[in-house]
Protein backbone atom coordinates (compact mmCIF):
# COMPACT_ATOMS: atom_id res chain seq x y z
CA UNK A 1 0.00 0.00 0.00
CA UNK A 2 1.04 4.01 -1.16
CA UNK A 3 2.07 5.94 1.74
CA UNK A 4 0.68 8.99 2.21
CA UNK A 5 2.52 12.12 1.64
CA UNK A 6 2.19 14.31 4.55
CA UNK A 7 1.21 17.99 4.55
CA UNK A 8 4.40 19.09 4.60
CA UNK A 9 5.31 17.01 1.21
CA UNK A 10 2.14 17.89 0.14
CA UNK A 11 2.67 21.73 1.20
CA UNK A 12 6.01 21.78 -0.79
CA UNK A 13 4.38 20.14 -4.03
CA UNK A 14 2.16 22.64 -3.98
CA UNK A 15 5.02 25.25 -4.37
CA UNK A 16 6.49 23.58 -6.67
CA UNK A 17 3.46 23.66 -8.66
CA UNK A 18 3.08 27.16 -8.31
CA UNK A 19 6.66 28.07 -9.06
CA UNK A 20 6.18 25.85 -12.37
CA UNK A 21 2.77 27.85 -13.37
CA UNK A 22 4.56 31.41 -12.65
CA UNK A 23 7.42 30.42 -15.06
CA UNK A 24 5.11 28.94 -17.54
CA UNK A 25 2.91 32.21 -17.60
CA UNK A 26 6.28 34.25 -17.71
CA UNK A 27 7.68 32.45 -20.16
CA UNK A 28 4.27 32.63 -22.38
CA UNK A 29 4.32 36.41 -21.47
CA UNK A 30 7.97 36.72 -22.96
CA UNK A 31 6.92 34.75 -26.35
CA UNK A 32 3.60 37.14 -26.84
CA UNK A 33 6.04 40.22 -25.94
CA UNK A 34 8.77 38.98 -29.01
CA UNK A 35 5.92 37.92 -31.17
CA UNK A 36 4.17 41.56 -30.44
CA UNK A 37 7.62 42.83 -31.10
CA UNK A 38 8.02 41.45 -34.48
CA UNK A 39 4.60 41.59 -35.82
CA UNK A 40 5.38 45.51 -35.24
CA UNK A 41 8.47 45.41 -36.84
CA UNK A 42 7.47 43.70 -40.52
CA UNK A 43 3.76 46.04 -39.91
CA UNK A 44 5.79 48.68 -39.83
CA UNK A 45 9.07 48.25 -42.55
CA UNK A 46 9.55 49.68 -45.41
CA UNK A 47 10.21 46.91 -47.04
CA UNK A 48 7.36 44.59 -48.80
CA UNK A 49 6.80 41.55 -46.32
CA UNK A 50 4.91 38.19 -46.44
CA UNK A 51 4.77 35.05 -44.79
CA UNK A 52 4.65 31.98 -45.55
CA UNK A 53 3.44 28.51 -44.16
CA UNK A 54 5.11 24.83 -45.31
CA UNK A 55 2.80 24.75 -48.59
CA UNK A 56 4.26 27.88 -49.59
CA UNK A 57 1.03 29.24 -49.36
CA UNK A 58 0.53 33.30 -48.01
CA UNK A 59 -0.32 33.53 -44.01
CA UNK A 60 -0.15 37.54 -44.13
CA UNK A 61 1.63 40.04 -45.57
CA UNK A 62 2.34 43.85 -44.61
CA UNK A 63 1.21 47.41 -45.92
CA UNK A 64 3.77 47.81 -47.66
CA UNK A 65 3.30 44.30 -49.94
CA UNK A 66 0.24 45.15 -50.28
CA UNK A 67 0.89 48.35 -52.05
CA UNK A 68 3.63 46.67 -54.37
CA UNK A 69 1.27 43.83 -55.59
CA UNK A 70 -1.81 45.83 -55.68
CA UNK A 71 -3.37 42.94 -53.45
CA UNK A 72 -5.56 43.29 -50.27
CA UNK A 73 -4.28 40.91 -47.73
CA UNK A 74 -7.68 38.99 -47.50
CA UNK A 75 -7.48 38.41 -51.18
CA UNK A 76 -3.34 36.43 -50.95
CA UNK A 77 -3.89 34.28 -47.45
CA UNK A 78 -3.63 30.56 -48.78
CA UNK A 79 -2.73 31.44 -51.86
CA UNK A 80 0.48 29.54 -53.69
CA UNK A 81 2.95 33.04 -53.27
CA UNK A 82 4.82 31.81 -56.49
CA UNK A 83 1.36 31.45 -58.52
CA UNK A 84 -0.02 34.69 -57.49
CA UNK A 85 3.11 37.20 -58.47
CA UNK A 86 5.62 35.51 -60.68
CA UNK A 87 3.40 35.05 -63.83
CA UNK A 88 3.67 32.80 -66.36
CA UNK A 89 7.40 33.94 -67.63
CA UNK A 90 8.59 34.18 -64.47
CA UNK A 91 7.39 30.97 -62.65
CA UNK A 92 10.35 28.49 -62.93
CA UNK A 93 12.85 30.78 -61.87
CA UNK A 94 10.68 31.74 -58.52
CA UNK A 95 9.91 28.47 -57.37
CA UNK A 96 13.50 27.86 -57.84
CA UNK A 97 14.12 30.63 -55.49
CA UNK A 98 11.45 29.57 -53.12
CA UNK A 99 12.70 25.28 -53.19
CA UNK A 100 15.99 26.74 -51.93
CA UNK A 101 14.31 28.22 -49.30
CA UNK A 102 11.90 25.74 -48.05
CA UNK A 103 15.43 23.67 -47.81
CA UNK A 104 16.45 25.90 -44.94
CA UNK A 105 18.32 28.40 -47.45
CA UNK A 106 18.07 32.20 -46.90
CA UNK A 107 18.44 33.43 -50.53
CA UNK A 108 19.00 36.44 -52.47
CA UNK A 109 18.19 37.71 -55.69
CA UNK A 110 16.38 40.20 -58.27
CA UNK A 111 13.77 39.59 -61.26
CA UNK A 112 10.74 40.70 -62.47
CA UNK A 113 7.19 40.05 -60.36
CA UNK A 114 3.82 39.97 -61.54
CA UNK A 115 1.33 42.93 -59.98
CA UNK A 116 -2.23 42.40 -59.85
CA UNK A 117 -2.93 44.52 -62.90
CA UNK A 118 -0.84 42.09 -64.90
CA UNK A 119 2.19 44.53 -65.24
CA UNK A 120 5.85 43.57 -64.18
CA UNK A 121 7.89 45.17 -61.82
CA UNK A 122 11.65 44.79 -60.91
CA UNK A 123 11.93 43.56 -57.51
CA UNK A 124 15.21 42.47 -55.07
CA UNK A 125 13.99 40.20 -52.94
CA UNK A 126 15.16 37.74 -49.90
CA UNK A 127 13.85 34.36 -48.68
CA UNK A 128 14.16 33.57 -45.07
CA UNK A 129 13.35 30.25 -43.70
CA UNK A 130 11.61 29.94 -40.63
CA UNK A 131 13.12 26.33 -39.08
CA UNK A 132 11.93 25.26 -35.70
CA UNK A 133 13.59 22.00 -34.08
CA UNK A 134 15.49 21.76 -37.33
CA UNK A 135 12.37 21.58 -39.40
CA UNK A 136 11.39 24.13 -41.90
CA UNK A 137 8.11 24.88 -41.17
CA UNK A 138 7.81 28.43 -43.55
CA UNK A 139 9.44 31.39 -44.84
CA UNK A 140 9.42 35.27 -44.61
CA UNK A 141 9.94 36.70 -48.30
CA UNK A 142 10.88 40.03 -48.06
CA UNK A 143 10.72 42.28 -51.57
CA UNK A 144 11.79 45.46 -52.73
CA UNK A 145 11.06 47.97 -55.80
CA UNK A 146 13.98 48.77 -57.90
CA UNK A 147 12.30 49.53 -60.91
CA UNK A 148 13.92 52.92 -60.79
CA UNK A 149 17.57 51.91 -60.33
CA UNK A 150 16.96 49.39 -63.61
CA UNK A 151 15.66 52.41 -65.20
CA UNK A 152 18.90 54.11 -64.09
CA UNK A 153 21.51 51.54 -65.02
CA UNK A 154 19.54 50.38 -68.40
CA UNK A 155 19.87 54.41 -69.22
CA UNK A 156 23.66 53.88 -68.35
CA UNK A 157 24.25 51.54 -70.43
CA UNK A 158 22.62 52.96 -73.42
CA UNK A 159 24.45 56.01 -72.80
CA UNK A 160 28.03 54.07 -72.46
CA UNK A 161 26.95 52.09 -75.75
CA UNK A 162 26.32 55.49 -77.39
CA UNK A 163 29.50 57.19 -76.60
CA UNK A 164 31.77 53.83 -77.05
CA UNK A 165 29.85 53.75 -80.38
CA UNK A 166 31.11 57.70 -81.33
CA UNK A 167 34.32 57.22 -80.66
CA UNK A 168 34.78 53.67 -82.51
CA UNK A 169 33.64 55.26 -85.63
CA UNK A 170 35.03 58.59 -85.43
CA UNK A 171 37.23 59.96 -88.04
CA UNK A 172 40.19 61.12 -85.60
CA UNK A 173 42.12 59.36 -84.01
CA UNK A 174 41.61 58.30 -80.04
CA UNK A 175 43.00 57.05 -77.17
CA UNK A 176 42.73 56.90 -73.35
CA UNK A 177 45.66 56.95 -70.82
CA UNK A 178 45.55 56.71 -67.18
CA UNK A 179 48.83 57.80 -65.69
CA UNK A 180 51.91 56.00 -68.15
CA UNK A 181 49.31 53.76 -69.00
CA UNK A 182 47.29 53.49 -72.59
CA UNK A 183 43.94 51.87 -70.88
CA UNK A 184 42.29 52.25 -74.81
CA UNK A 185 42.45 53.24 -78.55
CA UNK A 186 39.89 53.34 -81.73
CA UNK A 187 39.99 52.01 -84.35
CA UNK A 188 41.17 55.02 -86.39
CA UNK A 189 44.20 55.52 -84.62
CA UNK A 190 45.21 51.79 -84.82
CA UNK A 191 44.87 52.02 -88.86
CA UNK A 192 46.93 55.68 -88.65
CA UNK A 193 49.65 54.20 -87.02
CA UNK A 194 49.47 50.61 -88.40
CA UNK A 195 48.82 48.53 -84.85
CA UNK A 196 46.67 45.75 -84.79
CA UNK A 197 43.50 46.36 -81.68
CA UNK A 198 44.40 46.25 -78.33
CA UNK A 199 48.65 46.59 -79.07
CA UNK A 200 48.70 50.00 -77.91
CA UNK A 201 46.89 49.23 -74.73
CA UNK A 202 49.04 48.46 -71.34
CA UNK A 203 52.19 50.13 -70.13
CA UNK A 204 54.39 52.16 -72.26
Amino acid sequence: MAKKPTYEELEQRVKELEEESFERKRAEETLKHQKRRLDSLIEYSSLAIVTLDEGHNIISCNRDFEKLFYFKESEMVGINLDELIAGQEYIEDAISYTKQTFRGKAIHGSGKRQRKDGAYIDVEFIGVPVVIDGKVIGAYGIYQDISERKQVEEAVQQSEKKYRTLVEESFDGIFVQKGPKIIFTNRRLNETLGYDEGELVGPP
